[in-house]
């Protein structure tokens, strides 16, 4: 996948270091800085909520 993916539809983010990413992962979705919580990885959910099934298929491809 890692291949195949242009670079600019790509961004790779260890899960433990996603509350230092939060900048740039805004950028990456083009979204004004300050959006997204600061705080993402420590409200994990312990029950699977197939997020990425409500993703539109579009932006996947």
């Amino acid at each position: 996948m890692l291949a195949t993916v242009p670079e600019e539809k790509l961004l790779v983010v260890k899960t433990q270091e996603i509350n230092q990413s939060i900048r740039r992962i805004e950028e990456f979705l083009g979204i004004t800085p300050g959006t997204l919580p600061n705080n993402v990885h420590e409200h994990v959910r312990r029950k699977k909520s197939h997020m990425i099934s409500q993703i539109d298929k579009d932006f996947l491809e």
